[in-house]
This record gives structure tokens, C-alpha cells and sequence, in this order.
């Protein structure tokens, strides 16, 4: 299906999100001009729908602006405050004029529907979340030109490894191509903030009074003293933290990323646990990491476990605990299956394996949590 075609169809919505439809209303190129003049004359039962569409346009069209979460909440009040949403009868007209080098203009100021006023907020999240180039304005690039402190930039172009080591005593491990924006000397008395792009792991010099806040491609990374990995490719639709200790607290960025509310609104990792923020799904995901690694400090590097006829429910706890990982699962079914098995250096989810079988059980790794079904003996 040709364009002139699948616009026969169209909604408000869809014409809204259309990449042509916005560059017409946006950008105003006159050979966008001349084809949706043509388009329209020749389908004139669809000049209704596309004045409605350009009219959510232009009412939330804002260029060069980076507005404030609050600053934003009260332009889409004040917007749909304005509208007048009239009943239309079946002898509603529309009418488009052409003029030389002028488009055409829309004697018909109003919005049809309900839907169309509820279209608006869902419009106004796509636009204030671009600035006037089209780019993410919580990308890497723009969050650093935005920045109000003067910020030094190292980036590892080599195929190894990059330490970087901050004024407050924090080291970063910069992965090929990743790069960071830091202040040389953390001047700012309440928090101490940098900006990632790519991958790296960091370890965090414990500061209970100045948080530590990474800003990376949408997410919110902040701790007090802890080491943790982001994964934080601009060309990629997600970005992942993964924590080694401590606690980190992280959050979708929204509005204006140094006044982003409380910490309740986020989600809190511990050590082996993960998160996933793909941003068109727009959701955080949280999970335990691929391969976890013991929390308890031990002189048996292995962490070897020997069991002999022991409950398979006494395992289970004593895997949680070296793991930090919470287990769930059924007591009264797993308690009855004694197991006898020697560890040696199996991985978390391998040991899980070998329970499983020997209990006809299964698994999942779900928000932070293994989860273990079992059928009754």
C-alpha cells in the first residue's frame, strides 16, 4: 500500500505519529506542501480529520524550548482547558483555500472529540521529550550541553579497558567506545553527578551525604557508595544496570532530571539483581543477572557444597544466603525430597538446574526473585 492510500484510512492518532504528516505541519517544505494540497483536494472526506490532526500539532508545537516537568504539566493543562469541543451535526462543513506560497489555512478551530483532547497529552509527551532537531533530549549529548557545570570528557577509543579515576576517589571502567562527563573537582555540596554513554562499571567511593548520580540514556542511576555495571549503548533500545554491591536506587528520567521527586517512585536493586529500561515499551524491568556471584566474603573461593541426604528446602536457604538471591517456593512439597550432591563451581542457575530435575521442578527468574513451581509428591 502506497502512501496516498493508507492515509485514506487514517485516524487523528495515526496521522499524528506520522513521520510525513509532522514534517508537512512542522517543517512546512513546499514539496510536502504541493503533495498534501493534491492529497486533500482529491479526498475531500478527509479534510475533517487531518485539520483535527494538525490542530493537536500546532497547539503543542513549542521549538526551541526545554521545558520543566512543571513547566510542562501546566502548558498541557492550560491547553486542554482551552478547548472547545462543540457537537458536531451531520451538516458540519470544512473548507481549505489555496494561496500562492502560503499552504493553506483551516477555517475550522476545534477539536471533534474527547478522544482527540485525550490525543493531546499523548502528543505532548512525544513533543516536549524532543527538542526542535528531533533529538532525545535525555541523550547523552544533550544532557551534557545542558549541564551547568563545567565538565571534562574522557572516552576509551582503544580495545581495552579505560580506568578513569574521579576527583572524590570513585573509579570508572570505560569499555571500548563508552565515554563519561564528569566535573574535575565535585563542587556541588549536595550530589555528585556524571554522564554515560556506553558501557561501564563503577566502583564508588561511600559518601552518606553527597549521593552519587549517574545520568545514562533515559535512566536515573543514584547510590551512596557501591559498584555496579550500566550498559548504556546510544544505538541500543535498552539500557541495563547491574548491581555487584551495595544498593542502588534508579528511575526513568522524566521532565527536569535534577528535580525528579522522590526515590519511591523508582525501584531499589541489591547486590545480583538487574535492571532493564527499554525505552519504547517505557518500562523498567527488574530480574537477577546472568551469572550471580556469591555476597558472602568466604577463604573457599569455589564456594563448594558437599550435602548428603540433606532437604532440598535447607539447600535452597543456604543458596539465598551466599547468593543474596531470595528463593521462593513451596515448603511443604520441596521439604519431603532429600538430595545428596557435592558443588563445586556450578554457577547459580546450574545448581537450580540439578534441584529442579531432581525435584521435577521449575523455574523462573522473575522481578528480582528465582520462583520454583513444583508438583505435590
Amino acid at each position: 500500500m502506497n502512501k496516498t492510500d493508507k492515509y485514506k484510512t487514517y485516524s487523528i492518532e495515526e496521522f499524528v505519529w506520522d513521520d510525513e504528516f509532522r514534517k508537512w505541519v512542522i517543517e512546512a517544505e513546499n514539496a510536502d506542501t504541493v503533495f498534501w494540497e493534491d492529497w486533500l483536494l482529491k479526498n475531500p472526506e478527509r479534510n475533517t480529520i487531518v485539520a483535527q490532526a494538525r490542530e493537536v500539532l500546532l497547539a503543542l508545537q513549542l521549538e526551541n524550548h526545554q521545558l520543566s516537568y512543571q513547566q510542562r504539566q501546566s502548558i498541557i493543562s492550560n491547553t486542554l482547558a482551552a478547548i472547545d469541543i462543540p457537537v458536531l451535526n451531520s451538516g458540519s462543513t470544512f473548507s481549505v483555500h489555496r494561496k500562492a506560497n502560503k499552504g493553506w489555512k483551516v477555517y475550522s478551530r476545534y477539536v471533534a472529540s474527547i478522544a482527540a483532547a485525550l490525543l493531546i497529552v499523548v502528543a505532548a509527551f512525544w513533543l516536549f521529550n524532543k527538542n526542535s532537531s528531533g533529538q532525545d533530549i535525555y541523550s547523552y549529548a544533550s544532557l551534557v550541553k545542558k549541564s551547568e557545570t563545567v565538565l571534562t570528557e574522557t572516552t576509551n577509543y582503544s580495545s581495552v579497558p579505560l580506568f578513569v579515576r574521579l576527583s572524590d576517589g570513585s573509579r570508572v571502567t570505560l569499555e571500548k567506545g563508552a565515554k563519561i562527563s564528569y566535573p574535575p573537582v565535585f563542587a556541588n555540596v549536595s550530589k555528585r553527578e556524571v554522564y554515560l554513554s556506553g558501557e561501564a562499571f563503577f566502583e564508588v567511593t561511600k559518601n552518606p551525604v553527597k549521593p552519587f548520580i549517574v545520568y545514562s540514556k533515559g535512566l536515573i542511576t543514584k547510590v551512596l557508595g557501591t559498584s555496579f555495571l550500566i550498559k548504556a549503548d546510544e544505538r541500543d533500545k535498552s539500557v541495563s544496570v547491574e548491581v555487584r554491591t551495595g544498593k542502588v536506587w534508579i528511575n526513568k528520567m522524566m521532565g527536569d532530571i535534577h528535580h525528579n521527586g522522590s526515590e519511591i517512585n523508582g525501584v531499589v536493586l541489591v547486590p545480583n539483581q538487574q535492571v532493564v529500561f527499554n525505552k519504547e515499551a517505557d518500562n523498567l524491568q527488574v530480574s537477577i543477572v546472568d551469572n550471580p556471584q556469591p555476597v558472602i566474603e568466604s577463604e573457599n573461593k569455589l564456594q563448594t557444597m558437599e550435602f548428603k541426604d540433606e532437604k532440598v528446602t535447607k539447600v535452597l536457604t543456604k543458596l539465598s544466603k551466599l547468593y543474596g538471591v531470595e528463593i521462593v517456593y513451596d515448603t511443604a512439597v520441596l521439604s519431603k525430597y532429600p538430595i545428596t550432591a557435592n558443588f563445586t563451581d556450578e554457577t547459580l542457575f546450574e545448581r537450580l538446574n540439578m534441584i529442579c530435575t531432581i525435584t521435577d521442578s521449575k523455574y523462573i527468574n522473575q522481578n528480582g526473585q528465582i520462583i520454583i513451581t513444583s508438583s505435590p509428591r
